[in-house]
């Protein structure tokens, strides 16, 4: 009930402040992929849209999450939980409304919104960006690395494109997300 909480004496939720938070793209110097990649600049074209929350751009493209939970990686079962893409105890931390949308998508995937560059930032989360336009899609995964005791520089978020067939473990690194302050 910490959002609860955090509603009542007036403090940011945890998602507002994944929705505040400004990241950069730096591509990897060991990605085996290049940085002029289909799924490399279809990744930048997409943060750039959701962080501006730029509605025209967004409107091009679906963004769906892979049934698990942004913020654990557990697997989501309830329909709330693949509505919002947060299961039950990740949602009541991060201050996520967990409610029935009827929106749910095909094979427990459902589809985010406003919340995609939020959900993307949450920790762990695995998503699939798809075109209206040519059909193209790229799966990505994005999680956050841990902090080291005594580190003062906030640790990125590395992100990888699904490259094969095993959607948990076919991931090659693209690069990372740093905190633009």
């Amino acid at each position: 009930m910490v959002a609860q909480w955090e509603k009542e004496v007036g403090m940011p939720t945890e998602i507002e402040a994944l929705r505040a938070i400004r990241v950069r793209y730096t591509h990897g110097r060991k990605s085996r992929i290049g940085r002029e990649a289909p799924s490399v600049r279809a990744f930048s074209w997409w943060l750039e849209a959701a962080q501006l929350q730029d509605e025209k751009k967004l409107a091009q493209l679906t963004i769906h999450h892979q049934g698990a939970c942004g913020r654990c990686g557990r697997p989501l079962t309830v329909p709330e939980s693949v509505d919002c893409g947060f299961g039950p105890h990740c949602a009541d931390e991060l201050g996520v409304a967990w409610e029935r949308r009827d929106t749910t998508s095909f094979h427990g995937e459902g589809e985010l919104s406003a919340e995609s560059a939020a959900f993307a930032l949450a920790g762990n989360a695995r998503f699939t960006l798809t075109s209206l336009k040519s059909g193209a899609r790229f799966t990505y995964k994005v999680s956050k690395a841990k902090a080291k005791p005594g580190d003062t520089k906030e640790p990125p978020w590395f992100v990888a494109v699904l490259s094969g067939p095993d959607n948990t473990s076919d991931y090659e690194y693209l690069g990372c997300l740093w905190e633009a302050k």
